[in-house]
C-alpha cells in the first residue's frame, strides 16, 4: 500500500477538501500551468482518479515544480505532476527518478545512487523515453544539454532533443550517447520491450550541476532493456508523485517508482543492464575522484602501488555475470533499478 508522506521538505498549506466532487472522466494527472501560480484547468473542479486534489505552489523555490494535495477521501496519495499533455499514441518522457538496487553499492542511498538522483533533479542527468504504440517501438537516449530550468515549472516544460554524435571522442565513439531504438509489447496494463531484445550498449552521460559542459561520469549500460512501465491514464507520467512534491527536495520519497518503494513492491518501470568490469575501470566519477568500478566493486580496482588492474574475482563485491563484448564474455555486475518518469517534449 502507498504511505501518504505529507511534506517533504517544503512548508505548505494543504486545500480544503470540501467542494470536491467525483470525476467526470479519468484524470490521475496535476494540471497544466502557464506559470507557478495560474492554472490553465482549474484543479478544484474534481478529485482525480487517486482521489486528490492537486493545487500548485504559488511560491515554489527557484527552478522546482511545486504542489500540493489534498486528499478527497480517505486513502493514500498520489499523482502526476506534469506541465503537458502528451500524445496518447507517442507519449514522451524524461525520466524523473532512478533507483537502483541491484549492484548493492549502487542503491539509492550509496554515493552514485545519490549523485544520479540529485543530477537528475537538476536536469544534469538527463535520460528520454519516447514510445510509439501506432509502431510499436520505443527509442531512449540522452537529452542535449543545456537544459534551462524556469521558476515554478523546472525542466518538465522545456524543449528537449536526443543527443547525436556529440559525446567526446576522448572517451570513445562519438555516437555512444546517440538514442537507440527497439520494439515494444503492449500488454497486461504494462508497456517495455519484446520478449528477448535488449540494446547491446547505452551510454548515458551524467553533467555538472553548475557547468553543463562537464562531463561528471558515464553509466555504460550493456544488454540493456527497459520493461514493465506503468503509465498513468493520460500517458503523461511513468509512475506517479507523492504529495507533497516539489522537484527540489530530496533524492528519494518523490516518486513511486513501485507500488511501496522497495525492491520487493510492483515496479512502475524496470531497467536492466549490465556494467562490465571493464567499462567501469575505464568511466571516472569526477566528482568523486575515483573510476565507477570502485564504487560498484567495493574496494579498488587497480593496485594502490603498481597501478595494475585486479582481478575482479578478488573485489569486496565481484561480478555476478558476464556481458559480450566484441565476442568476448567480459565479467560484469547485473543491474536492475526501478525508475519513473514525466511527460516531456522531445522534438527528435
Amino acid at each position: 500500500m502507498m504511505q501518504w508522506r505529507s511534506g517533504v521538505g517544503v512548508s505548505v498549506v494543504l486545500a480544503a477538501m470540501a467542494g470536491c466532487s467525483p470525476p467526470v472522466m479519468p484524470n490521475n494527472d496535476a494540471m497544466v500551468m502557464n506559470d507557478a501560480s495560474t492554472p490553465t484547468d482549474a484543479p478544484e473542479v474534481a478529485c482525480n482518479e487517486f482521489g486528490a486534489r492537486v493545487t500548485p505552489l504559488t511560491t515554489p523555490a527557484p527552478v522546482c515544480v511545486g504542489f500540493t494535495a489534498t486528499p478527497c477521501t480517505a486513502g493514500d496519495m498520489e499523482f502526476c505532476p506534469r506541465f503537458r499533455n502528451n500524445d496518447m499514441n507517442t507519449p514522451k518522457f524524461v525520466l524523473t527518478q532512478i533507483d537502483v538496487y541491484q549492484p548493492q553499492s549502487l542503491q539509492p542511498n550509496s554515493p552514485v545512487g545519490r549523485l544520479l538522483n540529485t543530477s537528475i533533479r537538476n536536469a544534469a542527468f538527463a535520460w528520454g523515453v519516447a514510445l510509439d504504440f501506432t509502431g510499436n517501438q520505443i527509442r531512449t537516449g540522452t537529452l542535449r544539454q543545456p537544459i534551462t530550468r524556469q521558476v515554478g515549472t523546472g525542466y518538465f516544460a522545456e524543449s528537449l532533443n536526443f543527443v547525436m554524435d556529440e559525446a567526446p571522442m576522448a572517451g570513445g565513439p562519438v555516437g555512444r550517447w546517440n538514442p537507440v531504438t527497439a520494439a515494444i509489447v503492449n500488454a497486461d496494463g504494462t508497456v517495455g520491450m519484446a520478449a528477448g531484445v535488449i540494446v547491446p550498449l547505452l551510454t548515458i552521460p551524467v553533467f555538472d550541476e553548475d557547468n553543463r559542459a562537464m562531463l561528471t561520469t558515464e553509466l555504460p549500460l550493456r544488454d540493456a532493456r527497459i520493461s514493465a512501465l506503468r503509465l498513468t491514464a493520460n500517458r503523461n507520467c511513468i509512475g506517479t508523485a507523492f504529495a507533497n512534491f516539489n522537484s527540489c527536495v530530496g533524492n528519494t520519497n518523490r516518486w513511486n517508482t513501485s507500488s511501496d518503494n522497495t525492491a520487493m513492491g510492483t515496479p512502475n518501470g524496470v531497467l536492466e543492464a549490465k556494467l562490465t568490469f571493464e567499462d567501469t575501470l575505464a568511466i571516472q566519477v569526477v566528482s568523486l575522484n575515483q573510476p565507477l568500478c570502485n564504487f560498484i566493486g567495493g574496494s579498488p580496482c587497480r593496485d594502490a602501488m603498481t597501478m595494475t588492474t585486479v582481478d575482479p574475482s578478488t573485489l569486496r563485491f565481484p561480478p555476478d555475470s558476464t556481458a559480450m563484448v566484441n565476442g568476448v564474455a567480459k565479467p560484469a555486475w547485473t543491474m536492475r533499478a526501478f525508475i519513473a518518469g514525466v511527460a516531456a517534449n522531445i522534438a527528435n
